[in-house]
């Protein structure tokens, strides 16, 4: 089967989903309309977050995370999950969050270029689920609070 550059990229946007919101705000015009720099920031995104995911450093916590083969949603385990984060894994989480973070900035800069108004969209998204992902760096909430308060921004 072959697959047309618009069904690539609306592959991508469904793998991108869970962490940045860019799937839902930009689901229908993106996918139409979209820029090359739109969709390469896409592409770019997926890249870096499967790397930082990927890293060996994080495997401690690799469970509790959304997995790029699951197009970085998370799965009925995670949404369920109701222990909270150790100190160890705590640590790990705000290293992993650091990279994870960077790889939306840059995308989110490139969005930015291309289409201000969506950029200010996403920027607002990106802040909403790094204030989710900082609350389970503080230990404030359980893996399965943090992973389906960040399913409610998918939706």
């Amino acid at each position: 089967m072959n697959m047309s550059t618009q069904d690539k990229i609306i592959a991508v946007i469904v793998f991108l989903v869970i962490g940045t919101g860019i799937a839902i705000l930009f689901g229908g015009p993106l996918v139409q309309q979209g820029s090359g720099i739109e969709q390469q920031a896409l592409l770019d995104l997926n890249d870096c977050r499967t790397n930082v995911y990927n890293k060996p450093a994080y495997e401690p916590i690799r469970s509790h995370l959304p997995a790029p083969e699951n197009q970085f949603a998370a799965t009925p385990f995670q949404l369920s999950e109701s222990s909270m984060p150790t100190d160890g894994e705590r640590k790990t989480l705000a290293a992993y969050q650091v990279e994870n973070d960077a790889c939306k900035q840059d995308a989110l800069k490139k969005f930015d270029q291309a289409n201000p108004e969506q950029g200010k969209k996403i920027k607002e998204t990106i802040d909403k689920s790094n204030g989710i992902m900082q609350q389970l760096i503080d230990g404030k909430v359980s893996w399965g609070e943090a992973a389906q308060q960040l399913d409610k921004l998918r939706k």
